[in-house]
């Protein structure tokens, strides 16, 4: 059985390797291969609930929001997702003269899968199915003091991040078709 403590103090460690991606993107694959019943944290409550923030990682356990589509951001550090149950959908952005974003890929993350994402990514996350959607994000550094930005869903209007904001900004894609 994982258990939460040692979760996270193997979390701590592989932020703190060599190649701390990869020593947490295994990390996370050892975290897919356990039987569900004996997982971290199955995700019953709160959409996001943060496990650990330190200096070196910042780990969450996420919920996805049925039909939900939260605003484009940049978290500033290398991020791992692993996907437990369900699919989120990321879309990817560059940043265009004069800071609006252009969208440049979309991406399903179905569950069992691990992805990386680099320190300078923008992307927004929306779950687009009624199907519960589970996974565990790491960010290899303390997410809740980084200084990082955040768009309207039209890739206007940069702005310091804001979680309050944020979560205002989240929108119903209920009506909406298609995979996204």
């Amino acid at each position: 059985m994982i258990e939460l403590r040692h979760f996270i103090e193997r979390a701590r460690h592989a932020a703190s390797s060599a190649d701390p991606e990869q020593a947490v993107a295994g990390l996370l694959w050892e975290l897919l291969e356990t039987p569900r019943p004996e997982r971290v944290g199955q995700g019953d409550g709160q959409a996001e609930r943060l496990l650990h923030h330190g200096r070196a990682v910042t780990v969450y356990l996420i919920r996805g929001e049925p039909m939900r589509r939260f605003p484009p951001h940049e978290h500033g550090m290398v991020a791992a997702v692993a996907m437990l149950d369900g699919t989120e959908t990321h879309r990817f952005f560059a940043r265009e003269p004069g800071g609006r974003l252009r969208l440049t890929e979309t991406r399903h993350l179905t569950a069992p899968c691990v992805e990386l994402f680099d320190a300078r990514t923008i992307h927004a996350v929306e779950y687009r199915s009624t199907a519960p959607v589970l996974a565990v994000h790491v960010y290899l550094g303390d997410l809740l003091r980084a200084r990082r930005r955040m768009w309207d869903h039209d890739g206007r209007n940069p702005s310091p991040y804001d979680q309050a904001r944020y979560d205002r900004l989240a929108m119903d894609v209920s009506a909406e078709t298609g995979p996204g």
